[in-house]
């Protein structure tokens, strides 16, 4: 979370006059050690003083983000920071830590609506409990479309929906489609984000840790290519 110190030098400050942000003010001593790490990775350990928005990018589908560029002019902006061409380890510490608030509401969000279908809270949800769901929300889909949205669902095709395969799927609409091949969430620069191709100059790198709940490390679940019915829709409203 942004943190209340930042907050109020940020407030404080003459227009004119450049805030020194730090990692620490919104980042854990684990979580730095891994931008750090990602930093080394990318050849980027140098410039710490001097990053791009490009090489801000780079960093952020490394570390699993996956924010379009006006996602990031927003974060930016938030921070008194879209005017700037360049920008610190600590300022980008600051993007990280606001796109990592947004992945947290959204997970809370998600866990909502799985415990919805899920009737039972066993953990799963199976075609009786989607149907109950439907006819609670007016038929909002029919027969065809629940098995559609089962069998899309379902990746590991038990006959039921469990929590990472209701995440990973929903997760996956949520991908740009893009004609410049990023609408899977693929990025030139990433490494090891959603399958995409390591450069060479990384692959001899050690691999960045997996990347847990509190964003101390990296790894994202394997995005779906395919696509839900009209349910997905209802999740937001």
């Amino acid at each position: 979370m942004f943190g209340l110190a930042a907050w109020n030098r940020l407030l404080k400050k003459p227009q004119d006059e450049k805030v020194v942000l730090s990692a620490h003010d919104v980042l854990g001593q684990k979580q730095i050690n891994a931008g750090l790490k990602a930093l080394r990775l990318l050849k980027l350990h140098k410039h710490t003083e001097a990053l791009t928005r490009e090489n801000m990018m780079d960093f952020l589908y490394t570390v699993g983000m996956n924010p379009t560029p006006d996602v990031l002019h927003g974060k930016l902006r938030l921070l008194r920071l879209h005017k700037e061409e360049t920008f610190t380890w600590g300022e980008l510490a600051h993007v990280w830590s606001l796109l990592l608030r947004d992945a947290a509401n959204e997970d809370r969000i998600l866990e909502r609506a799985f415990a919805f279908f899920d009737k039972d809270g066993n953990g799963e949800i199976d075609v009786a409990e989607l149907r109950t769901t439907m006819s609670e929300l007016g038929d909002l889909l029919t027969e065809e479309e629940i098995m559609s949205f089962v069998s899309i669902m379902d990746v590991d095709n038990d006959g039921v929906i469990g929590y990472q395969e209701f995440l990973t799927t929903l997760r996956s609409e949520q991908q740009p489609d893009d004609s410049d091949g990023m609408g899977s969430g693929q990025h030139p620069s990433t490494i090891g984000y959603g399958g995409s191709k390591r450069s060479s100059e990384v692959e001899q790198e050690d691999s960045l840790p997996g990347q847990a709940q509190d964003a101390d490390t990296f790894e994202q679940a394997p995005v779906s290519s395919r696509s839900t019915p009209r349910m997905k829709s209802s999740l937001a409203s």
